[in-house]
């Protein structure tokens, strides 16, 4: 017995043995791997910007990256290095915020009683997690009341949580019957809600939810400017220049002076954070204040809790039929993004940013990011970024080669002059002319230098900032249609495939329906009548906005087309800054000599080019690029102009047809009967 007591005894001591040997193997890999996994580089000169990084102590080292650095680097920080004091590449890992996403359970038990001008509501919660938040679930659809939350650990002493809130249900989906338990979530093993019915009839409440959970990741406050405010009908706007892309933005907050309102609130960006692209949502909430004799309750943020693409932020308010809101100012919070890496010697390091083309580094060590999460490290702070002096653009895909294959020109009717600053990636954005004459596919496009198609790819953009143009406009009455408003508009070419037509007018007060007509020629000359679309424009006075828009159903306009409508009885409205948008569409294409380069366009027989540069799409969007600039429009010779003129024939051929024409003509006349006489 005593020897098997022995034994276990050893086996024991060898298991505690192996366990803290395994510790100790984990913490000696984990700083051999901070320590001893660099990578020697020569030459940083592909990296645009620098920004000292002083460090005091040697050992793990924490760095929070400033908004300068998120916005000099890629989205997701695949270009950021650190420098040590030597010019050593030294491994790292970025602590993104942990974003988890919010976890409801049941309570154990719930139960409701009536009491002296009050409803009690009891939770038993089962639960040993901290808890955050009470969802009450409730069958009215309209109610509002004050309340307050104790919790207990037995039922019997109770301790006050939340001493003064309202909770409250509007139709239409507005709410709040969340209660937030403030400051520090902590577990509860009994929860008691008492509301208030001395200012209205009992509510029925048929449970309630838990939001569980302890982990909310740290939020500082992120300077912001408004840089504009537009009160449009039924909604306010605000964009607010976040001073950087790339910001992880934790909320956005409502700083609204009015006692009591309710409003749905939209935090919007730029995808990928172009401003001509469309925009994306990336939060909403109902932003609220509502106060019931001497308690208040106030939820004014919208949560993001995401990367930004964009340097800007737009927040609409549904302002509906009532007053905007006086929004003293906005405010917005930020998650921090750290850096984490051994430091083994004190000194100036640095951060490096700026390069569009590097690959994701592989250090190694991505599997001991957890466990250097709760590890004990050293701060330090970036300093100023500035332009590295030694910068030199990167060759983009320099493994790619930019010459095709030989080009078959003869029946491009037109073609424009590209000027390149320097070879490199060039982004061409094709102009009005352009989109008229080419196929709506683009598939007759070919970029030419020397001789030789050049490969390209063609880069849509989205429909929140296209461009346009301004036509001619004017105004025709029509003596016999008194009552019918008629204006002429005039494009600057034909055929031009466009999107939308937008237009003002300074008239207060009308309600019209607008018609959009044209008339397109076919090869015979014949005219066919198109309805190029229609749509309802009212205005009335106060509206904060009297623009109108017209989406064209026909995917090209004729040169010269007409908004029509018919005014009844009322005097005809008055329209101002017509424009008609357009797409915006840009060839992307690597060139590598200064040789003329020329876009040649018009051929209605060219079948959709197939280029291997697809394959490394994602490659060539990324790298820096510079702007092509197209020239004036030349027409060509094309074949099919050649064949037209040689089947003319010669002038004794069409003698000859004409004699053989007469001599026909003369023996049918000889063939009738002679006429009584």
């Amino acid at each position: 017995m005593r020897q098997r007591e022995k034994t276990q005894e050893t086996q024991a001591t060898e298991r505690t043995g192996v366990m803290m040997t395994t510790k100790c193997i984990r913490w000696l890999v984990t700083v051999t791997c901070l320590m001893g996994w660099r990578v020697l580089a020569a030459d940083f000169s592909a990296w645009q910007f620098t920004q000292p990084l002083p460090v005091t102590a040697t050992g793990l080292t924490s760095v929070e990256l400033p908004t300068a650095t998120l916005h000099a680097a890629r989205a997701q920080l695949e270009d950021l290095r650190v420098i040590s004091p030597s010019g050593v590449e030294t491994p790292f890992v970025i602590q993104w915020p942990e974003i988890q996403p919010e976890r409801l359970i049941d309570p154990s038990d719930f139960s409701m009683k009536l009491i002296d001008g009050a409803t009690e509501l009891r939770i038993t919660t089962g639960t040993n997690e901290p808890i955050r938040a009470i969802r009450l679930r409730a069958a009215e659809t309209r109610f509002l009341k004050a309340a307050r939350v104790e919790a207990s650990p037995d039922g019997s002493n109770w301790q006050t949580l939340v001493a003064n809130t309202v909770i409250f249900r509007e139709p239409g989906d507005i709410e709040s019957v969340v209660i937030k338990l403030t400051p520090t979530p902590q577990s509860h093993a009994h929860l008691r809600v008492v509301l208030d019915d001395q200012l209205s009839r009992p509510v029925a409440f048929s449970g309630a939810r838990l939001e569980v959970g302890s982990s909310v990741p740290e939020e500082k406050p992120l300077p912001v400017k408004i840089v504009k405010r537009e009160e449009l009908k039924g909604r306010s706007r605000v964009t607010l220049d976040l001073g950087g892309k790339n910001a992880f933005v934790a909320s956005v907050r409502v700083a609204a002076s009015d006692a009591v309102f309710s409003r749905r609130a939209t935090v919007s960006t730029a995808e990928n954070g172009d401003p001509n692209t469309s925009k994306q949502a990336v939060g909403s909430a109902t932003v609220f204040r509502v106060t019931l004799a001497d308690r208040k309750n106030e939820s004014l943020d919208i949560p993001v809790r995401r990367s930004v693409a964009s340097d800007k932020l737009t927040l609409e308010i549904e302002n509906g039929d009532s007053p905007a809101l006086k929004i003293e100012t906005v405010e917005v919070t930020q998650h921090p993004v750290r850096t984490l890496f051994h430091a083994d010697t004190a000194g100036e390091w640095r951060l490096i940013s700026g390069n569009a083309l590097v690959a994701v580094p592989r250090y190694d060590i991505a599997e001991l990011k957890q466990q250097l999460a709760g590890s004990t490290a050293s701060q330090a702070a970036a300093g100023a970024i500035t332009t590295n002096a030694s910068y030199t653009k990167p060759n983009a895909l320099p493994e790619v080669d930019a010459a095709s294959t030989d080009v078959d020109l003869a029946r491009s009717r037109f073609r424009k002059p590209v000027t390149i600053a320097a070879p490199g990636v060039i982004a061409i954005t094709l102009d009005p002319e352009v989109l008229a004459h080419s196929q709506l596919s683009l598939g007759d496009l070919r970029l030419v230098q020397d001789g030789r198609q050049v490969p390209y790819l063609v880069e849509r953009t989205g429909t929140s900032a296209e461009p346009f143009v301004e036509p001619a406009v004017s105004l025709k009455p029509d003596p016999k249609r008194p009552h019918i408003t008629r204006w002429t508009f005039t494009m600057p070419v034909d055929s031009f495939p466009a999107s939308r037509l937008t237009c003002q007018s300074n008239t207060p007060l009308f309600e019209r329906s607008i018609t959009a007509s044209g008339a397109i020629r076919d090869s015979f000359g014949n005219d066919t009548r198109l309805h190029l679309g229609s749509a309802q424009w009212t205005h009335k006075p106060g509206d904060a906005s009297n623009a109108f828009e017209l989406r064209f159903g026909h995917d090209r306009l004729p040169q010269s087309f007409a908004l029509e409508t018919d005014n009844g009885d009322n005097p005809p409205i008055e329209i101002t800054q017509v424009r008609v948008h357009y797409a915006t569409v840009r060839l992307i294409a690597k060139i590598t000599t200064t040789s003329p380069l020329h876009l040649y366009y018009g051929n209605d027989r060219a079948k959709q080019p197939q280029y291997d540069l697809q394959l490394v799409r994602g490659d060539l969007m990324a790298a820096p690029k510079e702007n092509g600039a197209i020239g004036a429009e030349e027409k060509l010779t094309t074949s099919r102009d050649q064949d037209r003129t040689s089947s003319t024939g010669s002038p004794w051929l069409w003698a000859a047809l004409a004699a053989v024409i007469g001599v026909l003509l003369w023996v049918v006349a000889k063939m009738l009967p002679a006429p009584e006489r």
